[in-house]
């Protein structure tokens, strides 16, 4: 059986080009350093890309998440902590104010210092993070 010369030229032309193509494919790989340049190079090593590519940005989340979540509890710490030392002052002043020797303007200074503690009270209690 004789092949005819146009079936060889046919045959070595595909060769070429297929020979052409994954050099091409080659020289892609090596200049961007990615073996995925288009979802046509590995169908299935695109979904599991894509698949590592979620879980990624998931874990960036989670991370913000929890950045965020250390600065909300630092900030309630340090207003749970001045809270705590206004409410002790308070109480100093409210066991100074139970002295009967005391004169009317050493009550009335007392009582200033009590509406300044408020004040500072409320300021703590009004803090805010981010937009809480």
């Amino acid at each position: 059986m004789r092949i005819a010369n146009s079936t060889i030229v046919e045959n070595n032309l595909i060769n070429v080009q297929s020979a052409n193509d994954r050099f091409i494919r080659a020289q892609s790989t090596i200049a961007t350093g990615k073996i995925l340049n288009q979802p046509s190079d590995d169908p299935a090593g695109l979904s599991q890309a894509l698949s590592i590519h979620t879980t990624l940005d998931n874990l960036n989340q989670y991370q913000r998440n929890i950045d965020d979540a250390n600065g909300f509890v630092g900030l309630t710490d340090t207003a749970l902590a001045q809270i705590t030392t206004q409410l002790r002052s308070a109480r100093q002043l409210a066991l100074q104010g139970a002295n009967d020797a005391l004169s009317t303007d050493q009550h009335a200074a007392l009582a200033e210092q009590a509406r300044q503690i408020a004040i500072e009270l409320e300021q703590v209690a009004n803090s805010t993070y981010g937009s809480r």
